[in-house]
């Protein structure tokens, strides 16, 4: 039988005009290989970590910038795709079905930072030990963290705790999102007004000055500087050379 981690954040693909410089940059850049996954009317090229397969990369039609997209795991698409709608947000395509894979939707909270929900025909991955070139920690970056933080345990059912981020080094309060007695991810008040509201995923990395270092040096540009949380480690937010928004976290 198919074992489950609704409410985990459980697929990350880069959404780019750009499908070749974004492989190029992030094999590059992280511990991470490539496979080219057939489906009907084309291919996918699969993100790997190891032997694990973590994400992808995706084409993106429209005006919509670069972006990373983050998919959770859910038990009724459909169900989840209704709440989203009723609560606020956005289905933006779908419900629809990926024969023998999954059954999924696109979506954007109310303030349109986009999302996706997914439940996959052959189960989620187990949580495991993180290493270097896993995706370690999901962050949103939200106008009002606190409405936001509603939406998405209304929607999901996490269970929520708040920190006050003096304890970890900022200000203002940090609102933790959780399932199956997982952390799954994080909900902050945008530092800035121009940030648009996102989902920032977070990689694992062995030694984050020389990844940031081969970041710039590959084209990305890195507008803060690295953050040291006591007790957790250090990271910092980097733009890809499409423009797509993410972290590195040394643990």
């Amino acid at each position: 039988m198919s074992s489950y981690n609704f409410g985990k954040f459980v697929w990350f693909e880069i959404k780019t005009r750009t499908p070749a410089e974004a492989q190029a940059f992030y094999t590059e850049l992280l511990p991470w290989t490539t496979a080219a996954m057939p489906f009907p009317g084309g291919s996918y090229t699969l993100f790997e970590a190891g032997e694990r397969q973590i994400g992808g990369i995706a084409g993106i039609e429209g005006e919509a910038p670069p972006h990373w997209l983050s998919w959770i795991s859910v038990e009724d698409v459909d169900a989840t795709a209704a709440a989203v709608t009723a609560n606020g947000g956005t289905v933006l395509a779908g419900p629809m079905d990926m024969p023998d894979m999954m059954r999924m939707a696109f979506c954007a909270d109310p303030e349109g930072a986009p999302f996706a929900i997914m439940r996959s025909t052959t189960g989620d991955q187990a949580d495991t030990d993180s290493y270097p070139g896993i995706f370690y920690w999901n962050e949103l970056m939200a106008t009002d963290a606190a409405a936001a933080a509603a939406f998405y345990v209304t929607v999901f059912g996490y269970e929520l705790q708040e920190q006050d981020m003096a304890k970890m080094g900022g200000t203002g309060t940090y609102r933790m999102i959780s399932s199956g007695g997982k952390m799954r991810g994080g909900i902050m008040q945008k530092p800035q007004a121009d940030i648009p509201s996102m989902w920032l995923p977070y990689v694992h990395v062995e030694d984050l000055d020389a990844t940031v270092a081969m970041a710039v040096a590959g084209g990305a540009k890195q507008p803060m500087g690295v953050v040291e949380v006591p007790g957790m480690g250090s990271f910092t937010t980097l733009i890809d050379p499409s423009g797509a928004a993410f972290a590195v976290m040394q643990p």
